[in-house]
């Protein structure tokens, strides 16, 4: 499990976030990213690993928990329907190279926002900089 902790030059974390990306160069990536803004961040491989971390009984949990769409095992999608179950503090983010239809589906039926990959990288964080962990949409 790769994690770090990102703080701005205030002292102060954005948030807490887990992200669940089975290609580890990308995962490495979006980490050192969202580090590199702000973010405390902790990466796992899969929806098994999110479901042992977001399980641990963890003095943090995250804020956020972005997440692939294909991942090997448990989809994404599934790991969302889950979390949006048992952890409905948790705000997910689908990332995904997925067929976008059915993605845009299943984030209309559940309140939940994806990105496409390739990522846009501005537009990406330009999207955490705006939604504060308090305004989350319900």
């Amino acid at each position: 499990m790769d994690a770090t902790t990102a703080k701005m030059s205030g002292g102060n974390v954005l948030a807490t976030m887990l992200v669940v990306e089975d290609e580890v160069f990308s995962r490495r990536a979006l980490l050192k990213l969202l580090k590199s803004v702000g973010f405390d961040v902790t990466g796992v491989g899969s929806a098994e690993e999110a479901i042992q971390h977001l399980a641990g009984g963890s003095a943090t949990q995250p804020n956020w928990i972005v997440v692939d769409v294909d991942l090997p095992g448990m989809c994404g999608l599934d790991l969302v329907r889950m979390i949006r179950t048992f952890k409905p503090d948790i705000h997910p983010m689908l990332v995904t190279g997925a067929d976008r239809l059915i993605v845009q589906e299943f984030c209309d039926e559940n309140e939940v926002d994806y990105f496409p990959k390739p990522l846009d990288i501005p537009r990406f964080l330009g999207y955490f900089r705006k939604e504060s962990p308090d305004q989350r949409p319900q």
